[in-house]
């Protein structure tokens, strides 16, 4: 189950955030995949990392940023 975190509640574009599981064995494996097919980017209204967009096939594929 994929939810909102509280403080996303302060931050004007927390829409855009990417939703992330809330147990703690479920948010792990979901890290770790999405740490390698996506990459992170700052949200420019609450400054958290909390955007995560896929990486190009090529980065994916080599496990790189």
């Amino acid at each position: 189950m994929m939810v909102a975190r509280a403080f996303e509640g302060l931050c004007p574009n927390f829409e855009d955030h990417t939703p992330q599981p809330e147990g703690y064995i479920q948010w792990h494996a979901w890290a770790e995949f999405m740490g390698k097919t996506h990459r992170q980017i700052k949200c420019s209204g609450c400054g958290r990392y909390s955007i995560w967009l896929p990486k190009r096939t090529k980065e994916a594929a080599d496990g790189r940023r």
